[in-house]
């Protein structure tokens, strides 16, 4: 996959090309970026998908206008040359297109970058030519760009840069007018400004671009809500979140980098997300100098092996620095979690002998259900397992069916907007219409699949909205047991699904849905080896795997089955 004619000529595709040869030495989220670049060359164009090297050449060929105003390369009046990754990233920023299908024009693809790189690879040069390009040279009269950041002060530091380069350039010197707080273009009405998140007011943009620098030093995401959602009345915007790792992974960042990585792991679609992340790839051998160079693209120019070298030392012989040079110079997540199934354990069991869509395998056989309700913004899973009826055995089919309201799916700050709305079409998740979960659709949707299989009984999560819904159910003679959110309930059923998936027997035939919530879930440890989902760490959507672990505890029960009683919210 991924080939691509050698007439194409632009830097960005040669470099996603070197990279997946392996001619560059990268990390495997850069090699995934390079491989999605060739991949979407190939195949794109059935997405409504297009890339011009022309646009993405000019776009870096739009440095050349700047000069260094930091550093070594300050002191004299040589143009700025990007470097091959630089290029990349820029050249596939204003490169790539999607066709609007309300216009029929070609539009700018992404609307949001992520760019995660350690400390000292040269971020603010990037971004303030970004910043720029995007205020200036877009196109895109009375354009707004800010730089964001956390204060006003750390946000003039990329905007000072910029500042700076207009000066040190006679072209966009004659263009630009440089005043105290802003760049500003009196032929076009655009203004490049700094923005902090201590502004009196954040009301009222119209923005059409925005840097969000340090991304990792944000600790609420009122700044990320309110530019995202001041865009509305432009065509082409663009959103660069520019960051080095962090270590809150309850934070918006970490909300970013997770999801930035599943869709470069195409767990995700969403080809309006460009996504670089620069990191070493074995954190065990941080001190391997290997190890450095994938993390840091510009190692060798602005980042200094000499300097890497000293840091290291003292971190070995301090171990108290030893996160700071993880984070800071290897681009690792220094807070740990615990990932519970690790995504090459879960897609070894995929089967390609049923669609996983159709319920018809399982007619007529033994099964175990698990119901999870949500109100609004969740996804509402709905999981059958029938053991494999073969002697000795403890294989199980699974099949899922997922809901969510149709509002939420389609809402802007659904950060997973354009993945539901995918999975729509594919037919692996329903919409209820309007803005709330519809219970009657999901409780005779229930009801239908099990008068087709021998149902032996059902969890239901013991939440509110669930109680309706079990007593209903109970009352059509279905046996139905609340199931508590509690580490004593979860563990058994939680290390069964893990005995199970060593054992290569959980044919779940590759659910995206299903495969998302497993990738997307982390979990708590006890102290006495109990396992439980830990939502607050946990990175998307879970519901699904959830349920799956909820029909696994009646399945395991049945297996010396021991109730009496048909509807129990309290017993288990």
């Amino acid at each position: 996959m991924g080939a691509v004619s050698h007439r194409v000529t632009d830097r960005a595709t040669r470099y996603a090309e070197a990279v997946v040869r392996g001619d560059v030495l990268a990390c495997r989220l850069v090699t995934r970026s390079a491989q999605r670049h060739l991949d979407d060359l190939a195949e794109g164009e059935q997405r409504g998908l297009r890339f011009s090297p022309e646009l993405s050449e000019r776009a870096s060929g739009f440095y050349t206008f700047l000069r260094h105003v930091k550093g070594e390369w300050a002191r004299g009046d040589e143009p700025i040359r990007l470097e091959p990754w630089q290029r990349f990233i820029v050249g596939s920023l204003f490169g790539w297109q999607r066709l609007d299908p309300e216009s029929g024009e070609w539009r700018r693809r992404y609307r949001t970058a992520y760019v995660e790189v350690p400390r000292k690879n040269a971020k603010s040069t990037l971004a303030s030519g970004i910043g720029l390009l995007l205020a200036f040279f877009d196109g895109e009269p009375g354009a707004e760009v800010y730089v964001a950041a956390t204060k006003r002060d750390q946000a003039r530091i990329v905007w000072g840069d910029a500042r700076q380069m207009v000066m040190r350039s006679p072209p966009l010197r004659r263009r630009i007018s440089v005043l105290v707080g802003a760049l500003y273009d009196e032929r076009s009405s655009s203004r490049f400004m700094p923005l902090g998140a201590d502004a009196d007011s954040l009301d009222g943009l119209n923005l059409h671009g925005a840097i969000v620098d340090e991304l990792h030093a944000h600790r609420g995401r009122t700044m990320v809500d309110v530019l995202e959602t001041a865009t509305g009345a432009r065509r082409q915007p663009l959103i660069l979140y520019i960051t080095t790792a962090g270590a809150d992974r309850r934070s918006v960042c970490w909300e970013r980098h997770r999801y930035t990585e599943q869709v470069l792991d195409r767990v995700l679609l969403d080809d309006s997300l460009f996504g670089f992340i620069a990191h070493a790839d074995d954190p065990k051998a941080w001190a391997d100098e290997e190890q450095w160079a994938r993390a840091n693209p510009n190692l060798g120019v602005s980042v200094k092996l000499d300097d890497l070298r000293a840091k290291a030392l003292r971190a070995t012989n301090l171990p108290t620095e030893l996160n700071a040079f993880l984070r800071l110079h290897l681009d690792l997540w220094t807070e740990t979690t615990t990932r519970w199934i690790t995504r090459e354990l879960w897609t070894a069991q995929e089967t390609t002998d049923r669609d996983p869509r159709d319920l018809t395998p399982l007619y007529g056989r033994r099964c175990f259900g698990g119901l999870d309700l949500s109100a609004t913004r969740d996804l509402c899973a709905w999981v059958l397992i029938a053991p494999v009826d073969e002697p000795g055995s403890i294989g199980i089919d699974v099949f899922l069916r997922v809901w969510c309201s149709e509002s939420w799916a389609r809402s802007p700050e659904n950060l997973y907007s354009a993945q539901y709305q995918a999975w729509e079409r594919d037919g692996w998740l329903t919409f209820c219409p309007g803005d709330a979960i519809d219970y009657d659709a999901i409780e005779e949707t229930v009801l239908d699949d099990i008068a087709h299989v021998q149902l032996v009984d059902m969890n239901l999560d013991r939440l509110f909205q669930g109680y309706a819904v079990g007593q209903s159910l109970a009352k059509q003679g279905v046996r139905v047991f609340g199931f508590p959110s509690t580490m004593a309930a979860f563990t058994p059923p939680m290390k069964e699904l893990e005995r199970r998936l060593a054992a290569k027997v959980v044919r779940h035939n590759g659910h995206p849905i299903l495969g998302f919530a497993i990738d997307s879930l982390s979990v708590t440890m006890g102290k006495f080896g109990g396992i439980a989902p830990d939502k607050a760490t946990s990175d998307g959507k879970i519901d699904a795997a959830v349920t799956l672990t909820m029909a696994l505890d009646r399945l395991m029960r049945n297996e010396a089955p021991k109730e009496e009683i048909a509807w129990s919210w309290g017993a288990r």
